[in-house]
C-alpha cells in the first residue's frame, strides 16, 4: 500500500502545521542535500517558520550560495561552462553574419554608386576617359566588349540574310558571361 495522498492547502490547526512544517522541512533540506551530492550543484535553501525562525541549508555553503547570488556570479560547473560557450558561439555566429552583411551592404551602394556616375552622362562615351577609375574603365571595357560582339553578329546576319538577337538580349547574355566568369 502506497501513502495516501492529501490536499495541498494551509493547515488550519496551528499545532498540526508546526508538526507538518517540522517534518516536511527535514525532507526538504534532505532533498536539497541529495541534489547537491548526487549533481554536484550548488544549494541554497532559507525556510521561515510560522513563528519568524529562519532554517537554512547550504551546500558548500548558505553565505557562499547567498553571496554569489548577490554579485551575480555564474557557476563554474561543466553544464554551465557548456551553455555559455554555446551562448557564446551564437553570439559570435549572429556577429560574423552581421559583419557579413555590413559588408554586402556596402559593395552593393558602391556598385549603385558606379552604375549611378556611369549613366550620369547622356552617353557614356561623352565622358572624358581621364576622369574613370581603373574599376570604371573594367566596366566600360565590359561595355564595349559586348557592343564590338552585337555588332559583330548584326554585320555577319545582314550579310548571311539570318535574323540576330536583339541588343537588350545580346548585352543581358554579355554581361551574364561576364559576371559568371566565362
Amino acid at each position: 500500500m502506497g501513502r495516501a495522498k492529501i490536499e495541498i492547502k494551509k493547515i488550519e490547526n496551528p499545532s498540526a502545521r508546526q508538526v507538518c512544517f517540522s517534518k516536511r522541512r527535514g525532507g526538504l533540506i534532505k532533498k536539497a542535500s541529495e541534489l547537491s551530492i548526487l549533481c554536484g550543484s550548488e544549494v541554497g535553501v532559507i525556510v521561515f517558520s510560522q513563528a519568524g525562525k529562519a532554517f537554512s541549508f547550504g551546500h558548500p555553503s548558505i553565505d557562499y550560495v547567498i553571496d554569489k547570488t548577490l554579485s551575480g556570479e555564474s557557476s563554474d560547473s561543466d553544464s554551465g561552462s557548456a551553455v555559455t560557450d554555446v551562448a557564446s558561439q551564437k553570439v559570435q555566429q549572429v556577429q560574423a553574419l552581421q559583419q557579413q552583411q555590413k559588408q554586402v551592404t556596402q559593395l552593393l551602394a558602391s556598385e549603385r554608386e558606379l552604375q549611378r556616375r556611369l549613366l550620369s552622362y547622356p552617353f557614356w562615351w561623352q565622358k572624358p576617359v581621364t576622369n574613370y577609375r581603373p574599376q570604371e574603365l573594367h566596366y566600360l571595357l565590359q561595355r564595349l566588349d559586348g557592343l564590338y560582339e552585337m555588332l559583330l553578329s548584326r554585320a555577319a546576319a545582314l550579310q548571311h540574310g539570318t535574323t540576330v538577337n536583339t541588343s537588350v538580349e545580346m548585352m543581358q547574355n554579355r554581361l551574364t558571361n561576364t559576371e559568371s566568369g566565362e
